[in-house]
This record gives structure tokens, C-alpha cells and sequence, in this order.
């Protein structure tokens, strides 16, 4: 595959609940065995929270640290979903991650 697309996943924002959220280390070695060398790993959120610990699995896994310019506008191939639409309403800034794998 050339590219995965995680768009908006639940943010679990209960502390007893982190470990049910999707980003985690072992998930992405379970999705890297899909992703071919230089594939990109597309990231959306809009819970501020859930940026921060999304940055901190990927600085873990990928030694990846994310500047503002990285991480503020779309993906080139964009496309709006509800879930973002519904972030834009309510006043939330999205974040989207686009990590190129090696």
C-alpha cells in the first residue's frame, strides 16, 4: 500500500480509557508490515488532547517531532469529512499528520 488513512479516531479522553485509543506503538508496527518503503501514515484529529499524545507515539516509534508548518493545513489530497466539518462548528482546530515511512 502506498498510504493509510486514519481520519478523526474516538479520542477516549478518560485517562482509564487511553489504552482503547487506536494510536498506539503497537498498532503502527501491526500497519507499517502494510505500508511499502516511503508510504505515507495520514493522521486527523480535532481533539487537543489526543494531538498531543498522537506526537508523542510517533516522536516514540519514528524519532518524529512535528513543527506547527507540518502539521496545519490538509493533506495535498484532502478531502473534508463530516467529522471535520463538525470540528470547524464547534471551534476545534484540526491537526493533520502526514508521516512519510521509511
Amino acid at each position: 500500500m502506498d498510504a493509510i488513512y486514519i481520519l478523526f479516531p474516538d479520542p477516549w479522553p478518560k485517562r482509564k480509557h487511553h489504552k482503547r485509543r487506536l494510536i498506539q506503538i503497537d498498532f503502527l508496527k501491526t500497519i507499517r508490515q502494510y505500508i511499502k518503503p516511503g508510504g505515507h501514515l495520514y493522521i486527523a484529529s480535532d481533539h487537543t488532547d489526543y494531538q498531543i499524545w498522537i506526537e508523542s507515539v510517533l516522536k516514540k516509534k519514528y524519532g518524529k517531532e512535528f513543527s506547527k508548518k507540518e502539521v496545519a493545513e490538509p493533506f495535498s489530497n484532502w478531502l473534508p469529512t463530516k467529522y471535520n466539518d463538525k470540528a470547524k462548528v464547534e471551534g476545534r482546530i484540526s491537526k493533520y499528520y502526514d508521516l512519510t515511512l521509511p
